[in-house]
């Protein structure tokens, strides 16, 4: 394929990674998980810094990685742009000289053209006889994002690259990276754990929950399909397990649910998202189908929004604005109404 395609079968002492990874070339794909899912594992067998156990590791049909044939290709070898989270610009060393490194070391041609491209290419070649001290966060992201294209690279390895910037930078930061990334025509692999990274930066999705792949797909078949109630969380939706009959879902907490498709039948994932549930202090009148008395767990408030947990059954996250939380003068331990419309539900066959 014209791409990334990874087997990838490895263990680090009681952990083991076994994941199958596809990623299409021109495209970005998001790899998501907790904490101990296999992100960084997955990243180093993919850079070369840890040989696979078993599996293989193919970019546009060259082999890097096959225990099998006894290939092993070292990580200054694969052509692989690396940016970490912390940028690991080297600090005694100018930003036209950190850009310069990779196709120097590389001997590719012309390595001060190339970085002074890059840089230009990237709005940062003003910077170019700054030390890494002397950049902002976004400054150094840019900078480590053209140390890496100025090596000319197969793919492209991203590992957090907002985790060290402040909120006031990251949106500015994020969209610029989207643009600058979609003009990369290899494959781009972005290891995040926040879904805002991949939603906006990303075009695919992979899961990974305990050295598996839990979900992979488009982000918008995972946003609106979580397979997990990992998945489910991550992309802030509630999600039920239930048996459907007739239009109607009888969940695992006994709890019964109104949901749009009268046709599907047998095991089900109901999805919830939060703002299409609607708190009240009375019983609602309306068309709504699904009405469940809940109380109050917990109350979250960002500037206009707040997110509110609520214990049913069922158990559920619910968006409401600020003035809304001030009206009903929600806190922990009120009892309250919810309710949603079946049409505002989403429901599919559990293929697992």
């Amino acid at each position: 394929m014209n791409g990334l395609s990874a087997r990838i079968d490895v263990s680090r002492g009681d952990f083991r990674l076994h994941v199958d990874i596809v990623a299409a070339a021109g495209r970005i794909t998001a790899v998501l998980g907790p904490n101990g899912s296999g992100k960084t594992t997955l990243l180093h067998t993919l850079a070369g810094l840890q040989p696979v156990d078993a599996g293989r590791i193919e970019i546009s049909g060259r082999v890097l990685d096959d225990p099998a044939e006894s290939v092993f290709v070292p990580a200054e070898h694969r052509r692989t742009g690396l940016v970490f989270q912390d940028f690991l610009l080297f600090p005694h060393l100018s930003v036209q000289a950190n850009v310069e490194f990779g196709p120097r070391s590389l001997g590719l041609p012309e390595p001060a053209r190339r970085a002074t491209e890059w840089l230009d290419r990237l709005d940062v070649a003003d910077l170019a006889e700054r030390r890494p001290s002397a950049l902002s966060g976004g400054q150094a992201q840019r900078v480590a994002l053209a140390r890496a294209l100025a090596a000319d690279p197969d793919m492209l390895l991203l590992d957090e690259p907002m985790a060290a910037l402040d909120a006031s930078t990251r949106v500015e930061v994020r969209r610029e990276l989207r643009r600058h990334l979609r003009e990369f025509t290899g494959p781009t692999l972005l290891v995040t754990h926040d879904p805002l990274d991949a939603l906006v930066l990303a075009d695919d999705v992979v899961v990974l929950e305990s050295g598996r792949v839990s979900q992979s797909g488009t982000t918008d078949d995972v946003g609106r399909r979580p397979a997990t109630s990992y998945v489910a969380t991550l992309m802030g939706a509630n999600l039920l397990h239930a048996i459907a009959v007739d239009g109607l879902a009888t969940c695992t907490d006994g709890t019964t649910v109104a949901i749009p498709d009268r046709a599907l039948r047998g095991e089900v994932i109901v999805v919830i998202r939060p703002e299409a549930i609607v708190l009240h202090r009375t019983p609602p009148e309306g068309s709504a189908r699904n009405v469940w008395p809940v109380r109050v767990v917990d109350v979250e408030t960002h500037l206009d929004r707040s997110l509110v947990q609520v214990a049913g059954p069922p158990d559920l996250a619910v968006a409401v604005t600020a003035a809304s939380t001030r009206d009903l003068g929600l806190a922990p331990g009120m009892q309250l109404w919810a309710s949603a419309k079946a049409l505002d539900l989403d429901a599919y066959p559990r293929s697992d």
